[in-house]
């Protein structure tokens, strides 16, 4: 798979989840291009951000597996999505993920394998009951 193919599906997939749940915060200093791709008869848009954000360093505490760390680099060739939310959110936390789920079910089997999903809870405290 091309690195374009790639950049535009994984731009793709995380714009599905950013603009579901989150706002902008207006200076940015990011240079932004768009970009389109086909997958079979499938076009696909997205936002290349240049500089890429560098993310892959930042390590969380696992709630799920105490002691240990989740870190926010995907596997060689491929894709971590991180989304930021919380379990006891009634309304938007919910549909975004099964947006989510969906967007995932819709990309062919060998590149959604490679996308791996990490939800990091804005609400410990209630989410680790």
């Amino acid at each position: 798979m091309s690195n374009r193919r790639r950049t535009a599906i994984a731009a793709v997939a995380l714009a599905a989840c950013t603009l579901t749940a989150c706002g902008s915060d207006g200076g940015s200093s990011t240079n932004t291009t768009a970009v389109a791709d086909t997958v079979g008869e499938r076009v696909l848009a997205g936002i290349v951000r240049d500089p890429a954000p560098a993310v892959d360093g930042t390590t969380l505490p696992s709630l799920t597996n105490e002691g240990t760390d989740v870190e926010f680099r995907g596997e060689p060739g491929g894709l971590k999505a991180v989304y930021f939310g919380y379990t006891n959110c009634p309304d938007v936390c919910p549909t975004t993920m099964s947006d989510w789920t969906v967007t995932l079910r819709r990309l062919p089997e060998e590149i959604a394998s490679q996308v791996d999903t990490v939800m990091v809870t804005v609400d410990p405290e209630r989410d680790n009951d």
